[in-house]
């Protein structure tokens, strides 16, 4: 395998290339001339492949984690809406109730990121 760095064009090079090589040694076969960068993305393609599909698969899970969370807000929500209503009833006003509502959602987000975070440095080299 022969590198060669030049700021000309790859093709008008290997011709050259060729005819220096030859000049050298008739014996030596020259099998493919190609630019370091095509090689390069030759030899990662199936990386990139890799990485684009772990990035699919974190988006997904990150949506499905996302409607999770969203979904059992709403639920609970929707099953404590007569006692929201009887705290406005009886003087507070919205902003302490979405306060209360945001608080009391956002305490079991913030323990499952604290516990993750943890596992997450421990599998990362």
């Amino acid at each position: 395998m022969l590198v060669v760095r030049t700021p000309a064009e790859a093709t008008v090079v290997a011709s050259e290339l060729r005819r220096v090589i030859h000049a050298v040694d008739s014996e030596i076969a020259i099998a493919d001339v190609s630019p370091l960068q095509r090689v390069v993305d030759k030899a990662l393609e199936s990386r990139h492949y890799q990485m684009w599909l772990f990035t699919a698969f974190g988006a997904v899970a990150l949506l499905i984690a996302t409607v999770g969370v969203y979904a059992t807000t709403a639920y609970g929500l929707s099953r404590r809406r007569r006692e929201m209503n009887i705290r406005v009833a009886l003087g507070a006003r919205a902003s302490q109730v979405f306060a209360l509502v945001l608080r009391q959602s956002a305490i079991p987000l913030f323990v499952g990121i604290a516990s993750g975070a943890p596992a997450r440095s421990r599998l990362e080299p």
